[in-house]
């Protein structure tokens, strides 16, 4: 045979492969199988000390190594102050007349007081001389006197109708009387803004709540990769207040407060990885030598038992996981050339299966494939275990 010949005999031989192939792959149905292996999941109880003094990691002792971080934040706030108050302002004044019934003249001082019956008093602004008694035409006419006074106090108190004052305090009083033709007036009130001691309670609540939140949140922001923080409690005096000041002080006049705070949060991080070996070890010892391969442990609930200046006693509740393996061969082996009710029943039956479904191409296929490697086959992680 010459050499053309054997050429063309294998080329004929690689187009038919290729068509045999091609056939296979494009018409020959197809399965895409999806297993979830059965995971076998541990309870872990177990009481852990986080200690920042540990040098290192002891799984029998139970003790992590930890770190202390910590994260100071800054703020101000203001708010409206709600505190009134109504306060005199304007002073009361006019004009009183002062009448002697004595025979002699009388020089009174600035500030000389006179009285309302009620005991609102007024201060004569000059130094005045009130002429005495005559007699006119064979009776008595006092000699009078007319003054301006102001009231002692601000507010509406000095304000007193016609003929309201009525003495003259001091020496004088038993031989001068006083009295007032016209009203006092000019006093008055005003209300003035003050800050209430409600007011600085509302306004450090609050901003002590904001940037707690504040510095907790960046603690945890600052976490290192695969730790765990846990923040200290207000009972171990987190956060601390550094700096807290008012703009104003109680009852004092202002038309609103601001506060200036300084705050820093405190917390224990220590290696995720840590306490994960600790809670292994706690499950091997509780399974008294039975094997098992653990995948993952979740932590589901942790409880403070203690603390004590970074210290910390935990009680840790937590699943460990352990997947059963897949082979993907015998997958593929049990479903090989069955249709499809056997090929899933015999699949449901495989060891560490938990989960399977099965997919077609054509859909309306009513076997698996009878060529092995058209069965692809996927393993899918179990569902995670439900943590708070």
């Amino acid at each position: 045979m010459s050499r053309l010949s054997v050429a063309t005999t294998v080329a004929v031989l690689v187009a038919v492969l290729l068509v045999v192939v091609a056939f296979q792959y494009f018409v020959v149905p197809s399965s895409t199988i999806v297993v979830v292996p059965q995971a076998n999941r541990l309870p872990i109880d177990a009481t852990v000390r986080i200690d920042p003094d540990a040098g290192s990691l002891d799984v029998q002792r139970g003790v992590v190594p930890a770190t202390i971080m910590d994260a100071t934040v800054q703020g101000a706030l203001t708010k409206p102050a709600t505190g009134r108050r109504r306060e005199a302002q304007g002073v009361a004044g006019g004009f009183v007349t002062i009448r002697n019934r004595t025979r002699q003249a009388v020089v009174l001082p600035a500030g000389t007081r006179v009285m309302t019956a009620d005991g609102t008093g007024f201060l004569t602004d000059a130094e005045f001389l009130v002429p005495p008694t005559l007699q006119v035409g064979g009776r008595d006419v006092p000699g009078e006197a007319i003054v301006a006074v102001t009231a002692e106090a601000p507010g509406l108190s000095g304000n007193a109708p016609a003929l309201a004052i009525t003495t003259v305090d001091g020496p004088f009083g038993g031989s001068l009387e006083a009295f007032n033709p016209q009203p006092l007036e000019g006093g008055s009130e005003l209300e003035v803004a003050l800050v209430s001691q409600r007011d600085f309670t509302e306004l450090d609540a609050l901003l002590t709540e904001r940037l707690q939140s504040a510095a907790i949140e960046r603690l945890r922001r600052d976490r290192p990769a695969n730790q765990t923080l846990i923040v200290w409690s207000p009972a171990n005096g987190n956060p601390q207040v550094l700096q807290r000041e008012f703009s104003a002080k109680p009852d004092e006049h202002a038309s609103e407060l601001s506060l200036e705070m300084e705050i820093r949060a405190l917390g224990t991080a220590f290696a995720t990885q840590d306490l994960e070996a600790v809670l292994l070890q706690r499950l091997r010892d509780s399974l008294e030598g039975q094997a098992f391969e653990i995948d993952s442990i979740r932590v589901v609930d942790t409880e403070v038992l203690g603390e004590r200046q970074g210290v910390l006693d935990l009680r840790v509740h937590a699943i460990a996981e352990a997947v059963d393996t897949i082979d993907h061969n015998t997958v593929r082996a049990a479903a090989t050339g069955r249709s499809l009710g056997e090929g899933l029943q015999a699949l449901r039956a495989l060891p560490g299966v938990d989960q399977v479904s099965a997919t077609h191409e054509p859909p309306d296929t009513a076997n698996f494939p009878r060529i092995g490697f058209r069965i692809d086959v996927t393993v899918e992680a179990p569902q995670p275990i439900e943590t708070p």
